[in-house]
């Protein structure tokens, strides 16, 4: 009996990227909206200065570190669910990630815990440590259901299917909607409020993407049908304990910068300015960590690199005009006096800050092609080294910013972090020569 000959892959044209890395760019940009959506709400209920303190420095930033380690299933189970046995495998693990790590966050909730760790850890006054409580209590279903979303989430992208991505990404927004209009008209505590949406948001997003994914989970081979040996534990974690890493090691980078501008001069304008200079440049960013996935799922293609380079280099460059647009003219201080309701001086600081991080978005694209190279082979630990380069580059460069700095800090936070970032890429860049000719 002879066996069916399996058809060649469809070739990868720009216009096959472009169709998998629209629908990703678009749930990211969606993504970047949430966080501002839910501070204008908050700035609007009582006491929103002590609310809001208790999110942005206590609730999200402990959720974002206590699931960290589920952040890469994206990438993880794009690259390995090539087959219903690896599906079952690596999906049993994400499972296993999201609940251990959810029970994580419900200890961290403990009395006994929560106020050593947020009053003596973090640093945090009582009142503003008070007001964290709930919204942490909220979260605790958080990261589970960005575990079970994320892994989804990477079946459809390997699928190709990215349209679901970016329809989970939309319930997401209309649920923080419904969420912050109830609460609002109820009253409810800010950061309880903040908690409440985020923790909604996600979850009804992960049910979106179970459900939308089942027609893509039918659709995978059996690893007969493939060639491809059995994904085993010992494998996955070899695979995934770097990525996992990763991610911690960058929520460094944000608490590195605000502690540089804290020994340096004007440190209240620099960190007024930070969180808005972040979120500006995280906009276009976000188009360009869209496409790691996209490399991931289409670099294993033959002849697919010289394509997949091509765009990286199209999107980067488009990143950087963008960019340029505002940090060369008036309008980046336009644009941060009009967004943030900034004096003068303040968006002017921002527009300069701006300036300085014009390298940042258009390496990201070159950034998330070699990434997607390195993971789409397995080679993760590069990834994690790349990081650590990062760190060490930006801590060197901020460790003399605050030992010579003459003017804003937030400038040589900047600065540093756009040097740090091509050192970052360039070693990927080194890494990945080997797999560009495949």
């Amino acid at each position: 009996m002879t066996s069916t000959p399996k058809a060649p892959a469809q070739p990868v044209t720009m216009g096959r990227i472009f169709r998998l890395w629209s629908p990703l760019a678009l749930s990211w940009l969606c993504m970047a909206v949430e966080l501002p959506l839910i501070t204008a709400v908050i700035g609007r209920m009582a006491d929103f200065k002590v609310q809001m303190a208790g999110v942005s420095s206590i609730a999200f930033p402990l959720a974002l570190l206590i699931e960290g380690p589920v952040i890469m299933l994206l990438s993880a189970s794009t690259a390995l669910c090539r087959d219903g046995q690896s599906f079952r495998q690596v999906r049993r693990y994400a499972l296993v990630m999201g609940v251990v790590l959810s029970g994580v966050h419900a200890l961290v909730c403990l009395p006994s815990l929560y106020g050593p760790v947020t009053e003596g850890l973090i640093g945090a006054s009582p009142n503003v440590a008070a007001a964290a409580y709930p919204a942490m209590l909220a979260m605790i279903p958080w990261t589970m259901a960005i575990a079970y979303r994320r892994f989804h989430q990477g079946v459809l992208i390997r699928a190709e299917k990215g349209k679901g991505v970016t329809q989970g990404t939309l319930v997401r927004l209309f649920t923080d909607c419904l969420v912050l209009a109830l609460c609002y008209r109820l009253e409810v505590p800010g950061a309880l409020t903040a908690g409440l949406a985020l923790s909604a948001g996600v979850t009804t997003e992960a049910f979106y993407v179970g459900w939308a994914v089942q027609p893509s989970i039918r659709a995978l081979p059996e690893p007969k049908e493939t060639g491809k040996a059995p994904l085993h534990f010992a494998g996955f974690m070899r695979f995934y304990a770097p990525l996992a890493l990763t991610p911690i090691l960058g929520f460094l980078a944000m608490p590195l910068g605000s502690a540089a501008m804290n020994r340096m001069p004007h440190s209240l304008d620099s960190l007024a300015v930070w969180q808005a200079l972040h979120g500006i440049v995280f906009i276009p960013r976000s188009l360009a960590l869209a496409y790691n996935e996209v490399v991931i799922r289409l670099s294993e293609i033959p002849g697919s690199v010289p394509r997949l380079m091509r765009f990286a280099r199209i999107l980067g460059f488009a990143i950087t005009v963008l960019i340029a647009l505002f940090g060369l003219t008036s309008l980046g201080q336009e644009l941060f006096a009009l967004l943030f309701d900034m004096p003068p001086t303040l968006a002017a600081l921002g527009a300069a800050g701006l300036l300085l991080s014009l390298p940042q978005p258009g390496l990201m694209a070159g950034q998330s092609f070699h990434l997607g190279l390195l993971v789409g082979h397995g080679r993760t630990k590069a990834v994690t080294k790349s990081m650590g380069i990062f760190l060490v580059i930006s801590g060197v460069c901020l460790y003399f910013s605050v030992r010579n700095a003459e003017g804003y800090g937030l400038l040589y936070v900047a600065g540093s972090f756009s040097i740090a970032t091509v050192a970052q890429v360039v070693y990927l860049a080194w890494k990945s020569l080997p797999l560009r000719g495949h």
